[in-house]
């Protein structure tokens, strides 16, 4: 099992449900008990991924493998697809952005700033007109003539 680190263990049961032999990785020994009656199929933990299948020879049922792999590789190569795409879309969003500068009159950060200091603008002339029109109105109902 050098060549794959990640397996855990493999056992190899007899038809009647004894272990016939058995691997386990050198950090789990004297810690580890194989599953009694293992369910056929992939079946996933937290920690571990297990596989059990019956054996067959000359198409005779002679036993089942079940082997256990941890998750530490699935774990670490999601970790760096992860960085990968982040950089990806960091480096996108900088292509874009540099790109847009050779627009003409295209400048995102210009134009965003342009149109924030424009409705700036309109909104400090909008409040002085109202607060005009709010005190002339208020000066005419005081000024007006009673009859």
């Amino acid at each position: 099992m050098r060549v794959h680190p990640g397996i855990r263990s493999a056992v190899l049961y007899k038809e009647t449900g004894q272990i016939f032999a058995w691997y386990v990785r050198t950090d789990l020994t004297g810690g580890y008990l194989p599953p009694r009656h293992p369910a056929e199929g992939v079946n996933w933990a937290t920690s571990f991924l297990s596989f059990s299948e019956r054996v067959f020879l000359e198409g005779k049922p002679v036993g089942k493998i079940y082997l256990e792999e941890d998750l530490n590789d699935v774990n670490s190569r999601r970790i760096h697809f992860a960085w990968v795409t982040a950089m990806m879309a960091l480096a996108c969003m900088t292509l874009v952005y540099l790109l847009s500068w050779r627009l003409p009159n295209h400048r995102p950060a210009h134009s965003a700033i342009g149109r924030y200091r424009a409705e700036r603008g309109f909104r400090e002339r909008k409040e002085r007109f109202t607060a005009k029109t709010q005190l002339g109105v208020g000066a005419w109902k005081t000024r007006r003539p009673k009859c």
